[in-house]
């Protein structure tokens, strides 16, 4: 596939950041970081966040061409000042393999937990009889 086609399926643990609301998040990702951080004075569109606990918002960075994870309860000491760590991918291909590989580990991780929680159900019934 072509690196400009920028078709993609969000599944779970990502989804989509609401059009209304991606201004207030790029705002305040340049509010948390400043300079020597990858994104101080960038021009930058958050659009994507994990839903499953984990705290991360990828940004598109309009200035340079490319791609951020922002962690936000995570911080990384840039220049003299700790901020919020940022993984900063290179290509739209990138950010697809990605998201694939979360989707996939997410879905591992529920299944083990599915796993984990019928095991204990089983020995919990097993102890009543």
């Amino acid at each position: 596939m072509p690196e400009n086609d920028h078709t993609i399926t969000i599944e779970w643990p990502w989804t989509m950041i609401p059009l209304d609301s991606a201004d207030e998040w790029a705002d305040f990702i340049q509010k948390q970081v400043g300079p020597g951080h990858t994104l101080h004075n960038k021009n930058i569109f958050a659009s994507m966040r994990r839903e499953d606990g984990i705290d991360m918002v990828l940004f598109d960075n309009d200035t340079d061409g490319t791609y951020a994870i922002v962690y936000l309860h995570e911080k990384k000491r840039y220049k003299s000042r700790m901020m919020p760590k940022t993984e900063v991918i290179a290509t739209w291909s990138e950010v697809k393999q990605r998201l694939k590989r979360d989707h996939e580990e997410a879905m591992r991780k529920i299944e083990k937990d599915k796993t984990a929680n019928n095991a204990m159900r089983s020995d919990r019934q097993g102890r009543a009889v």
